[in-house]
């Protein structure tokens, strides 16, 4: 990855959790707690899902450096926003530990050599990922969950028209392609 997209990657990393908090000041308070259908989640599970994300993330940052070629681990997050009490938590409290833990972290990448940025692990589902690929994964982490809410948002203003939604289409919108890339 060359230094001009990973500086655009350290920027939308660092600047997410300001999205993420903005997008969930606009989501009408009665469509908080929404979830468009059986394990689809609410546009508060998905603030609280994006900060145990980043949270189970910190070793992806650390170990290619610390421990190169080290293997990192897996969490089962629909099974963390099925079984944890993920609608009673304060998403007030939640962006502020999000935007504390990317500032850290933001400090902590603006630290790293060139060189160090190759640097790999070894995930159980993603295989081997370079420092670089890991920071690109979560710079549109965010992104991603933004867009998630505006489609569960979006399903919630449907019913609230007495349409109905489908309860098994996928909230979940990744991008189709990088948007930095």
């Amino acid at each position: 990855m060359d230094t001009t997209r990973r500086e655009a990657y350290l920027e939308q990393y660092r600047t997410g959790p300001g999205r993420l908090r903005k997008k969930y000041a606009t989501v009408p308070g009665e469509a908080r707690q929404f979830s468009p259908g059986p394990d689809r989640w609410s546009p508060h599970q998905i603030v609280i899902h994006v900060v145990d994300s980043d949270l189970n993330n910190l070793p992806r940052f650390r170990k290619p450096i610390a421990e190169p070629g080290g293997e990192v681990g897996v969490y089962d997050q629909d099974a963390w926003a099925r079984t944890l009490p993920y609608h009673e938590l304060s998403t007030d409290l939640a962006l502020e530990l999000l935007e504390l833990y990317r500032r850290y972290t933001f400090s902590y990448l603006s630290l790293i050599g060139d060189a160090d940025w190759a640097n790999e692990i070894s995930h159980p589902e993603n295989g081997i990922m370079t420092l670089g690929d890991v920071l690109r994964l979560y710079a549109n982490h965010i992104d991603e969950h933004i867009r998630q809410i505006d489609l569960t948002v979006d399903a919630w203003t449907r019913t609230q028209r007495g349409e109905t939604v489908d309860a098994t289409q996928s909230y979940w919108a990744p991008w189709e392609e990088d948007p930095l890339a």
